[in-house]
């Protein structure tokens, strides 16, 4: 188990005064990293054709002049327990439980 767990937002915020955001995370990062996992949103039926190209085209007007990306990550740190600090028994070795 874990300890001492502690859960943190972290927020970026981008528009037109800050380009270097703009490029870097909105357009190389977020936007690419939604558009490189398109194949497997569709073939699962996450959503139709049109729904995912109106999206990532709402997605790169953000990164257009006027507009603005927010978006919210959540970091997360614990302390790894002792094993006897956990309380209860162990968990049997893979394969024997």
């Amino acid at each position: 188990g874990y300890g001492e767990v502690a859960v943190a937002p972290r927020t970026v915020y981008v528009d037109d005064s800050r380009p270097a955001l703009v490029e870097g995370f909105t357009r190389d990062t977020f936007t690419a990293m939604v558009e490189g996992v398109r194949e497997e949103a569709l073939a699962a039926e996450l959503l139709t054709r049109a729904d995912w190209e109106r999206g990532i085209a709402d997605l790169r007007r953000t990164a257009q002049g006027g507009g603005t990306f927010h978006y919210t990550f959540f970091k997360g740190v614990a302390v790894k327990q002792p094993r006897g600090r956990r309380g209860g028994s162990p968990p049997p070795p893979p394969g024997r439980g």
